[in-house]
């Protein structure tokens, strides 16, 4: 409950039934078929965190297992008929579904724990139907034979054949300017920077949010699957060296930079030491190991000026990433403000304060450089079809269906 709790704060009486003074949340109360939850305040947000896995619905007597449970009822239109830990999952069609999803596959087999050099074969050769996000080895060169073979841009995709996909998540990579050290206070060097990046190098070399694969090129402070996402261009894809200089013609100092210590962040220290040289700015590379960079990054008063930083969304709501992650970093009390005014706008309205939100702080403000959007792969056999992506939960698994339309 602790970490689904974080989220539902403002649910009445949650807070103390999660400190163990109530035995139950006066704010949620279930009667037949309604569920009627009171807040304590308007959250326009609450309907996309309220669809987080978390909260899905289950019986009242659902056993609570720390090792999982093998079988349990389903309100979609597949139930998990059973269970083998990390072996096998399978999923069949709920009888007593009524809602509008398809049920196309009358079963669907989950396979766990295969080494991963045999998944990309098994599928191509039709022995398996689908490599869920995850399970493709993470080498860039098998990557690029089957975006070549059956992505997008290949004869598979003209032909309605693509089988290989990758869609943008709800994830970005960004480099964090501190704005509250001397070096990245004055706003005008802040967008300096982010003239003089090259993204497209960034990108190109593989980041945090898609590992060793080359990622979605983006200039944006949201991903473009987000609601409120723009599709703006902000900034030249490869840096405009000419534009940085007539921001800042007198850059000069140092920029400390904290980034992890994997190969591809190496790489990434060199893009950003070469980019930022050609402005007038040393950068001194500090690595630290995962677990020591976020503790870091976190430290009031850490002395850094440039973090490689990623995020991924809590949930499908601009609000995470602008008011949860980049509210503690504006400098600008009138921009704060409105973000502040933002969180508690409704519907279309909301997203469109939050696009131009988005614009606005990316190009005047300018805390980050955004470089690159998360990605998910999927690879299918040739005889499966109906492909369905959704950004949060990923490849629609009661759309899919064969070629030939059985299941």
């Amino acid at each position: 409950m602790a970490a689904a709790g974080a989220f539902v704060t403002d649910i009445l009486g949650q807070p103390a039934y999660e400190a163990g003074k109530a035995t139950s949340i006066s704010g949620i109360v279930a009667n037949g078929d309604t569920l009627s939850i009171t807040l304590v305040e308007l959250a326009p947000d609450f309907p996309a965190r309220i669809a987080m896995s978390f909260f899905c619905a289950v019986p009242l007597r659902a056993p609570i297992n720390p090792n999982g449970v093998r079988a349990i009822p389903s309100a979609g239109p597949y139930y998990i008929a059973s269970h083998v830990p990390n072996e096998r999952i399978v999923l069949k069609r709920d009888p007593n579904y009524r809602g509008s999803r398809p049920q196309r596959l009358k079963e669907i087999h989950y396979t766990i724990g295969r080494a991963p050099s045999r998944n990309v074969a098994d599928v191509e050769a039709g022995r398996f139907d689908y490599l869920v996000d995850g399970y493709i080895p993470p080498d860039r060169d098998v990557e690029a034979r089957l975006a070549a073979r059956y992505g997008a841009a290949s004869v598979a995709a003209r032909n309605a054949r693509q089988r290989y996909f990758v869609n943008p998540t709800l994830a970005l990579a960004f480099l964090s300017l501190n704005t509250r050290r001397p070096l990245f206070s004055d706003v005008r060097l802040r967008r300096a920077v982010n003239y003089a990046i090259d993204r497209r190098a960034l990108a190109r070399e593989g980041n945090l949010v898609t590992g060793p694969f080359p990622a979605i090129l983006t200039d944006q402070y949201l991903p473009p699957s987000m609601p409120g996402a723009s599709r703006t261009t902000l900034y030249p894809p490869a840096g405009d060296l000419r534009r940085a200089r007539r921001l800042a013609p007198d850059a000069h100092g140092t920029a400390v930079l904290y980034t992890c210590n994997l190969e591809l962040c190496r790489q990434h220290a060199r893009i950003i030491r070469s980019n930022l040289g050609a402005l007038g700015l040393d950068v001194d590379v500090r690595e630290f190991p995962f677990d020591v960079l976020f503790e870091k990054a976190g430290t009031k008063g850490e002395p850094f000026d440039i973090l490689t930083s990623h995020w991924g969304a809590d949930y499908a709501d601009p609000s995470n990433f602008l008011n949860t992650l980049l509210g503690q970093e504006l400098t600008d009390a009138g921009l704060a403000r409105r973000l502040g005014r933002a969180a508690g706008i409704s519907g279309a309205a909301r997203f469109r304060a939050y696009s131009a939100l988005s614009i606005e702080i990316a190009r005047n403000a300018a805390p980050w450089v955004a470089y690159a959007t998360g990605t998910s792969r999927d690879f299918f056999s040739a005889r499966m079809g109906c492909q369905v992506y959704h950004p949060f939960y990923g490849m629609d698994l009661a759309a899919l269906c064969t070629r030939g339309g059985g299941g």
